[in-house]
């Protein structure tokens, strides 16, 4: 994703392509891509006053999980409050929904 398409407001960049129409069925909620960010601290060996962040980017289509991580998936869409959901872009009722259904297949 491009850094102009960083949405200043949420601070993240956005999850969607804005020229395109937000999936709102199953069938097209199959066609996202999942973005997962693995992040780690470490404190460096030669001068413990020094800590390494680093981060390491996944991104996987939805359709190509293994039915173990889609349940994994649908329980954490399930449990996420408003704020996780609007942080995620999956607040629009329609597109939360889709996913939810098709994650439930």
């Amino acid at each position: 994703i491009a850094a102009d398409e960083l949405d200043a407001k949420a601070g993240h960049t956005s999850y969607f392509d804005t020229t395109q129409p937000v999936p709102t069925t199953p069938e097209g909620a199959k066609e996202l891509y999942v973005r997962v960010e693995y992040e780690t601290l470490t404190r460096l060996p030669i001068n413990d006053d020094f800590i390494l962040f680093t981060v390491k980017t996944y991104v996987d289509k939805l359709d190509e999980f293994p039915k173990d991580a889609k349940l994994a998936l649908l329980e954490g869409l399930q449990r996420a409050d408003d704020g996780q959901k609007s942080y995620k872009s999956i607040d629009t009722p329609e597109l939360y929904e889709a996913l939810i259904s098709y994650l439930s297949l």
